[in-house]
């Protein structure tokens, strides 16, 4: 990490120290955390985002229903553009675990004007990788749904779909993001109950420019792609406001840089490629039985679309977050009581109780 306190060196300088938060005055005078008080400390952050997880895949299981009432030709071509959406997911999560670890660091230690600086720095990162996707993956959305090797006509479904997901990268690279700043920060409920109102208009959503309610025109399957547009554009503007005005004594639109810095970059994608790699690993493993599925038709791929979405309940993210909120409290720990950079026995204590995907990222903060 020391590319990044050199490069935030100066922007501590000629400022005035803004108040620490209570969590960190509190932390700074505790005596190390016992195993039970960090499991207590753990779940009580990671409740908010087991709850956001959740509402996540119910959505999913909702949006099924609602396609799987145009037949089974539109439910396996979504189900087969969402396969791309959720390995591409799977590689920006890098970018939330990653900056996630920076802030944490930042904001145990007290450096509040440093956390705001890289929360900004992770939002300009944010833009600048997800526009670059979006236009490589709207210009591969055929290639990419031809790998699956479909039927034409559910092809053309997943390709209509996969067009105008595409389309939302940039807002759903900020979502990942902005959560990661603020979990890092240690608000977790915040990008639950955002998560709660893109869900409400998702549904709402979908269900009118499906069917085409309320004067809207009856997309059929594609409209199901159209809400997410709307529910991830509002939830993106509702995160970024709340991140910009501050959260915990820390906001991006405070003092610092203002243009992004590679450094940074480095060090966010050095934190989170390990996660996001097996990450992708897990849902590309997923995702290459559609191929496979595809070849004994339309009907048994469009049931594995409903098995992916009742396998997504139990398994889906929710280890991944989990340990990015533990990440974020193991950071915020390890710089506010004074040790610097912790050493593997400071983290050790939850070892056996996260996956070690957790334990390989709390040892690359240490």
């Amino acid at each position: 990490m020391r590319s990044t306190h050199v490069l935030m060196s100066g922007i501590l300088r000629d400022m005035q120290p803004e108040a620490v938060s209570i969590e960190h005055q509190a932390t700074t005078t505790q005596q190390t955390p016992s195993r039970s008080q960090l499991e207590k400390r753990v779940l009580r952050l990671a409740w908010p985002v087991i709850g956001e997880n959740l509402l996540q895949t119910m959505l999913g299981v909702v949006d099924t229903i609602l396609v799987a009432s145009l037949g089974a030709v539109a439910l396996a071509g979504v189900g087969a553009a969402l396969q791309v959406i959720y390995v591409t997911t799977a590689a920006l999560s890098a970018l939330s675990v990653g900056v996630a670890v920076l802030v944490a660091q930042a904001y145990g230690a007290g450096r509040l004007v440093e956390a705001g600086a890289l929360a900004r720095q992770g939002l300009f990162w944010s833009v600048l990788i997800g526009l670059p996707i979006t236009v490589i993956g709207l210009l591969l959305t055929p290639t990419l749904i031809g790998l699956f090797g479909l039927a034409p006509d559910v092809s053309q479904v997943g390709i209509d779909y996969l067009a105008v997901t595409m389309s939302t990268i940039t807002t759903l690279t900020m979502m990942l993001l902005i959560g990661g700043v603020l979990r890092g920060i240690g608000d977790s409920r915040t990008p639950m109950i955002i998560t709660a109102v893109a869900n409400v208009i998702n549904v709402i959503a979908s269900a009118a420019l499906i069917f085409g309610w309320a004067g809207l025109p009856a997309l059929g399957a594609v409209g199901s792609a159209w809400r997410s547009v709307v529910a991830r554009l509002i939830g993106a503007i509702l995160l970024a406001g709340i991140l910009w005005r501050g959260r915990n004594g820390v906001r991006a639109g405070g003092g610092g840089l203002w243009w992004p810095q590679l450094s940074v970059l480095r060090d966010i994608l050095r934190i989170g490629m390990p996660a996001a790699v097996e990450e992708v690993l897990i849902i590309g493993a997923i995702a290459s039985l559609t191929p496979v599925v595809a070849t004994l038709g339309t009907i048994p791929l469009a049931a594995h679309r409903v098995a992916i979405n009742v396998l997504s309940f139990i398994f889906t993210r929710y280890r991944l977050w989990i340990g990015s909120n533990s990440i974020g409290r193991t950071g915020r720990w390890c710089t506010a009581s004074g040790r610097g950079p912790c050493c593997r026995a400071d983290c050790s204590p939850l070892d056996g109780h996260l996956d070690g995907r957790t334990r390989c990222s709390i040892h690359r903060i240490c």
